[in-house]
């Protein structure tokens, strides 16, 4: 009878320290999935930094500054245009003639 008891405590004590075990690496994991999570929301909005309210007087000098780049030369045709650019592809004739392709229902 003391062997079978002695092997019965001997079970319960492997349990335990396998749960204990467990509950270390779900605890660990966890706090690894938060980290990361953090790590990855800091370099997401460092990456790609959202709007900020904006008083007036900030609005007036970023509509002023939005409107200096407009008349950028480099940003498009102007004096700054690059002479290695080529035109567009020509448009299809006008003769061409576009056909919509069948509709097909799944009900018929």
């Amino acid at each position: 009878m003391a062997a079978k008891r002695s092997s019965m405590q001997r079970a319960l004590r492997t349990r335990d320290a396998g749960l204990k075990s467990i509950k270390t690496m779900t605890r660990l994991l966890v706090a690894g999935a938060v980290l990361a999570a953090g790590l990855f929301s800091t370099l997401a909005a460092a990456a790609a930094p959202g709007r900020t309210k904006a008083g007036p007087a900030r609005q007036r000098a970023a509509s002023a500054s939005s409107a200096n780049s407009l008349s950028d030369p480099g940003l498009g045709s102007g004096a700054g245009a690059d002479a290695n650019l080529s035109p567009p592809p020509a448009l299809p004739s006008q003769d061409y003639q576009y056909t919509s392709p069948p509709v097909v229902s799944g009900a018929s």
